[in-house]
């Protein structure tokens, strides 16, 4: 130990001496690429390396002598966040002396680098908490010792309030101070509760040594032992008489990394009563014929009722990666309930703070499962944010879905046939296609968007306003109103519909019915681009093409908010102390497809309509909302569904982007609430989104999607049309005539379904209203000489 001592003290005075004798040496240099180049003057060593943690174990990285007797290599790209690295000159291993950035270690500090980006683990514009070091006298270890302690951003200003406490331990070579420095274990826990992703908890970071790092083995053997007491008797109770924290069972968990998974996994499942959730990251797992697993493992029974969480990963090339295969065989074996995570990835703070972001959101909330359950684990870095395409990445926390775009991790699924009846019968006509519609019709209605109560009122329309001047285009101008309920309640709620006739109409003329997120006239700052110009005016392209347009607000029919049921429609329909519908009745796609058919009831009175040519458009949210009124009512004669994205056109089977979990999450107010049921349940469903444009067979539906757009699945769309097909072909008509999706911005419009998969976001483009319309009136052409 000595002489390596000395021999570092050497290379170390060389190293200074020949940076002064050279000038200042840049390293290390981050560049923009991700990549980092790594520099040392060292001109008399023979061979310099790069001791850098996101190499394999038994890897090197070997450096290039210059002619100026700088060592230099360029290494990556590397992944956001903090990386540790060093030198090793000659044998000896030294931190990089041009880089301030030092990693504290339990021997042989090294150095790090920050590499930007965007991931769970960077500091956030976001509420921070704050991190704290405690010095204090341990009686069990008899020295005195400190370790941080992690407090969430409301810890201050909420004082009645109490935390869970997550006990976060370091591995061999590290502080009390890793898991912050590197880890960045404080900015993940920001990120995750400032996104409701995971519980607001204190997160304790002890110094894992109980004995000092280094000692013989002899003495080293009871490291754990003895931290095991020092855990239990100093830092717990300093920690619950100093900090305002649960202290049951239930409001603790451990969890730690590579020694600290070990240590994690010995103390919880000696300490049953103390923790209910045990996690280990890249542990040093108890090892066969150990006392965990001959003795505590045995009683299996009693490790799954208390605790509500047992997880463990480890990177498959890890250098404990069979020890923790062999480890989980025998929690299998012994029948003990556990969660076990195989990824990419070594022994190193990039694997282990994916995992913290990974696993935190399951700690100390029994309805949520850990990040990256289902969908892709990979984008688990991203939570909240978008990867690297741009792609938003949310976590469906019932399921521990995360947004998936890879379509290598789309899970292989098949679809419910359309023609093919709840007890296996075969469809093979018209009507017996109708009962089988009614069968689909009646589940989409129980199970998915809603029933419409049976006490729904009643709407009184009246023209309220007619100009001949709003629009240079428009010969006539109506404003109509209708009134929710009875007329004599003066505050009943009122729907209000713009309709625009074109000038020069010598018969009654087709109308579409726009519903739209604004009441009234689009709001003039919508109808002008970032540069001034005026945006493509939709109301034009429509009347210049003879046909009428119609627009009613969606918040007059119903507010698009999870906590205003007792308002508008839905309101009126609640008996007294009811604050929702029932599980099987309207939410609010289903109120607002509602409210569509009620502007229907009036289009079919006034005298310059053609009531056979009713067709209804939609976007995003609407676009869902066109589609299930198309399927219940059948006056509307076509449908122009604009991105309308997943519980819209989009597969529900296909995982990518936007999926059922995440609508039941961050939408539910939108559904019936039966849909809960159907969470994590995908492939359970009799139903998917082909069966709902089946439902309009054989009346023409248009939809698009965009390739910026992937968050809708716009593929997924295409592919719900494809399979909607063979329902059209039964009823006699052509359906999209495709079965790959088509080159960008090519509309199919050939049959009675059309697609068009442009180059642009969420949104419709001027194509889509022109394509729309010629395709709707070739189909109402057709239909008509039918």
């Amino acid at each position: 130990m000595a002489h390596s001592r000395i021999a570092a003290v050497q290379v170390i005075s060389i190293l200074v001496f020949a940076i002064q004798l050279h000038g200042a040496v840049v390293s290390p240099e981050v560049h923009d690429d991700a990549r980092v180049t790594f520099r040392v003057l060292a001109p008399k060593a023979d061979k310099v390396l790069v001791l850098g943690d996101w190499l394999k174990r038994d890897d090197e990285l070997p450096m290039m002598k210059g002619e100026d007797g700088i060592w230099s290599v360029t290494a990556g790209p590397f992944p956001p966040g903090n990386h540790i690295y060093g030198f090793e000159v000659d044998g000896v291993q030294v931190p990089d002396p041009e880089n301030a950035s030092v990693k504290l270690r339990a021997s042989r500090s090294g150095s790090f680098f920050h590499m930007p980006g965007d991931a769970i683990w960077q500091a956030g514009t976001v509420p921070h908490g704050n991190v704290e070091l405690n010095f204090h006298a341990s009686k069990t270890l008899g020295d005195t010792r400190w370790f941080s302690v992690y407090t969430p951003p409301d810890y201050h200003k909420q004082n009645d309030r109490k935390y869970p406490v997550l006990y976060l331990l370091h591995g061999s070579n590290d502080t009390a101070i890793g898991w912050v420095m590197i880890g960045a274990a404080n900015f993940v826990m920001d990120n995750l509760i400032a996104r409701d992703y995971a519980e607001a908890m204190i997160v304790v970071m002890p110094f894992g040594h109980a004995v000092p790092h280094g000692s013989p083995r002899e003495v080293q053997r009871t490291n754990t032992e003895l931290f095991e007491k020092y855990l239990l008797n100093d830092i717990m109770p300093l920690v619950e008489s100093k900090y305002r924290v649960l202290t049951t069972q239930k409001d603790r968990a451990i969890v730690g990394l590579s020694m600290g998974g070990g240590q994690a996994i010995t103390i919880g499942l000696g300490n049953l009563d103390q923790f209910c959730a045990i996690g280990s990251f890249s542990g040093a797992v108890p090892q066969e014929g150990s006392e965990q697993v001959t003795e505590i493992l045995g009683d299996a029974e009693r490790v799954n009722t208390a605790l509500d969480l047992f997880w463990l990963g480890c990177g498959r090339d890890d250098f404990l990666f069979e020890r923790n295969e062999a480890f989980v065989a025998a929690l299998t074996e012994k029948r003990v309930n556990h969660l076990f995570h195989r990824t990419e990835g070594v022994h190193n703070y990039h694997i282990w703070r994916t995992y913290l972001a990974t696993l935190a959101p399951a700690l100390f909330r029994h309805d949520v499962r850990p990040a990256g359950t289902s969908g892709s684990a990979d984008n688990v870095r991203f939570l909240g944010g978008r990867d690297l395409q741009g792609n938003p990445v949310r976590f469906a926390k019932r399921s521990g879905h995360v947004s998936n775009y890879d379509e290598a991790k789309v899970p292989a699924y098949s679809l419910p046939d359309p023609l093919k009846t709840a007890d296996g019968r075969t469809v093979t006509t018209a009507a017996q296609w109708k009962d089988r519609r009614a069968e689909i019709l009646n589940f989409y209605e129980e199970q998915i968007y809603g029933r419409v109560p049976e006490n729904a009122p009643s709407v009184t329309w009246k023209v309220v306003e007619t100009s001949t001047s709003t629009r240079p285009d428009a010969a006539i101008t109506k404003t109509i109103e209708g009134v929710v309920g009875p007329e004599s309640n003066v505050s009943a709620p009122k729907l209000r519909v713009t309709l625009h006739v074109p000038k020069n109409a010598k018969d009654k003329v087709p109308v579409l019915l726009n519903l739209s997120f604004f009441s009234g006239e689009i709001p003039a700052r919508f109808r002008r681009g970032g540069d001034g110009q005026p945006r493509f005016d939709p109301i034009a392209e429509v009347l210049a093409h003879g046909w009428a347009f119609a627009q009613i607000g969606y918040g007059d029919i119903q507010p698009d908010r999870p906590n205003q049921f007792d308002q508008s429609v839905i309101g009126l329909t609640l008996s007294d102390g009811e604050i929702k519908p029932a599980a099987d009745q309207w939410g609010t796609i289903s109120a607002w497809a509602w409210g569509a058919s009620r502007v229907i009831d009036y289009l079919e009175t006034d005298d310059g309509i053609n009531k056979e040519r009713i067709a209804i458009t939609g976007a995003s949210r609407l676009g869902k909302t066109a589609l299930w009124a198309a399927a219940k009512d059948e006056r509307i004669a076509s449908v122009f569904s604009v991105v309308p994205g997943a519980m819209g056109a989009a597969l529900i089977r296909r995982d990518w982007g936007e999926t059922l979990d995440d609508m039941a999450q961050n939408f539910h107010w939108q559904f019936a609430g039966n849909l809960q049921n159907w969470v994590g349940r995908w492939n359970e469903l009799p139903v998917d989104q082909h069966m709902l444009i089946g439902l309009i067979a054989p009346r023409p539906v248009y939809v698009n999607g965009g390739i910026g757009d992937q968050w809708s699945d716009p593929k997924g769309e295409f592919l719900s049309i494809v399979a909607a097909e063979p329902v059209y072909k039964l009823l006699g008509v052509e359906g999209l005539g495709a079965d790959s999706l088509p080159p960008l911005d090519q509309p199919i419009v050939s049959g009675r379904l059309g697609f068009h998969y442009h180059s642009q976001g969420h949104q419709s483009v001027p194509e889509d209203w022109k394509q729309f319309l010629d395709f709707a009136d070739r189909c109402f052409i057709d239909k008509a000489s039918r």
